[in-house]
């Protein structure tokens, strides 16, 4: 995980994504260490949602 943040933008037509629900052939104890050390070195970042949406309207 690298401390930048890159903005992606979401029309871009062949962008794919997947939630990932562990790691192959490892027990589900790692998979919470792993999510566990991903929080912790996250923590301190902060992130804009507002930078560049400045049209689009948010559902109350």
């Amino acid at each position: 995980m690298e401390p930048d943040v890159v903005n992606v933008p979401l029309y871009l037509s062949q962008l794919r994504m997947a939630r990932v629900l562990g790691l192959k052939n490892s027990p589900p104890q790692k998979w919470r260490g792993y999510l566990e050390e991903l929080e912790r070195f996250s923590a301190y970042m902060k992130y804009d949602k507002e930078y560049g949406n400045q049209g689009i309207r948010k559902r109350l």
